[in-house]
């Protein structure tokens, strides 16, 4: 499962000209969060992965080598977790007990055979309570919808069998009407007279 949803952020962070689409990833406040960031090349001299409008890294990874703590952003200190290894043309950085304050823009910078590439990510880190919220809306506008399916049949069903039973009844009469007319029971009595 995780694959896939590895690969669908892949295809959506990939355009025509290269990385410059602005892929978005979302959480939840204490849960560990995964960005699958997808680089121009499989042969890279550097990634790293800065806040917006701060001047300190979330990660930075060079040769294989992980960001050196006093370059770090101290909010991110200890989690951020990433082995540098690509798989796919995609590192995977996983940061670690998600916070509200995790939310924001992000800039991806990659260097790689003297070219460099940069592009920005959105973090939204949502409550959990807001996503159980959601969830359980969610849940009863399934249940109303079930509810009104199992009504709609029913009442078909209902509808159907009183539409048959009138037809039978309908028919049922036309039969006995018209044999008491042109058939009597006594053999010995005539029709109706016609004036």
């Amino acid at each position: 499962m995780a694959g896939v949803i590895i690969i669908a952020l892949l295809l959506a962070g990939l355009t025509t000209s290269g990385f410059n689409d602005h892929l978005k990833f979302t959480g939840h406040v204490g849960e560990n969060v995964t960005l699958a960031l997808p680089l121009p090349s499989s042969m890279i001299d550097s990634i790293s992965l800065k806040r917006q409008n701060s001047p300190k890294f979330v990660f930075y990874c060079r040769d294989g080598h992980k960001t050196h703590p006093g370059d770090q952003d101290p909010q991110f200190i200890n989690r951020v977790i990433s082995s540098c290894q690509l798989k796919n043309n995609t590192v995977l950085l996983t940061l670690l007990t998600a916070t509200k304050n995790d939310s924001g823009v992000y800039t991806v910078r990659v260097t790689y055979g003297g070219h460099n590439s940069s592009w920005n990510v959105t973090l939204i880190i949502t409550d959990a309570e807001h996503f159980r919220a959601v969830t359980t809306m969610g849940m009863e506008k399934i249940a109303v919808v079930i509810v009104v399916v199992v009504v709609v049949v029913v009442l078909g069903v209902v509808l159907g069998v009183v539409m048959r039973r009138r037809k039978d009844v309908i028919s049922a009469c036309k039969k006995l009407f018209t044999r008491v007319a042109c058939c009597p029971e006594d053999p010995h009595q005539q029709g109706p007279s016609v004036y």
